[in-house]
Order: structure tokens, then C-alpha cells, then sequence
């Protein structure tokens, strides 16, 4: 579904679908970092929102890390179908 923007945004008519989105930013002078992800359900009502600031980290092992983190609190929370979504930035 276009926004009108020329965004596509994310419908799901299946209730017992839920979202993950995981995404890093990286100060590119220190080398910090910080991850922050958000879950939502088909109705984009937000089921748990993250950040923490995670100092020097390998990318990929940190996304790695949070994505499994999030299909974790999927499955304890019931939800069978789940779309993983992060920008491939650093992978």
C-alpha cells in the first residue's frame, strides 16, 4: 500500500502476524554505537520498543544478536508469523 510519498508501508489483514524492526546507527568519528528495535502487531499497535547505547560492536553480530533477541519475545508472546525487517546498512 503506497502512502502517497511514494513510501510502501507495511498491511497485514492476518491478526496473528507481528513486525520486527531492528536497525544501528554508528558515530562515524568514536565508532559508538547504539541499536534500537521495535515490534509491532498487524494493527501497528507497538508491542515492545528498544534502545541502548552498545558502545564499539561488530554490526552484523549485534543486529544478529537483537533480531534473535525479538523472535524470542515473539515466540513467548505466541506470534507464529513474523516479518524481520532492518536496513542492510553494515552487513
Amino acid at each position: 500500500m503506497e502512502d502517497g510519498g511514494g513510501c510502501v508501508g507495511w498491511q497485514v489483514s492476518l491478526q496473528n502476524w507481528m513486525a520486527i524492526n531492528v536497525d544501528i546507527i554508528v558515530d562515524v568519528d568514536s565508532g559508538e554505537a547504539a541499536i534500537g528495535w521495535v515490534i509491532q502487531d498487524a494493527q501497528r499497535a507497538s508491542i515492545c520498543v528498544f534502545m541502548r547505547k552498545i558502545g564499539v560492536a561488530p554490526l552484523l553480530s549485534t543486529k544478529l544478536r537483537a533480531a534473535y533477541k525479538d523472535l524470542k519475545i515473539a515466540q513467548g508472546k505466541d506470534y507464529q508469523l513474523v516479518i524481520l525487517k532492518s536496513d542492510m546498512a553494515g552487513w
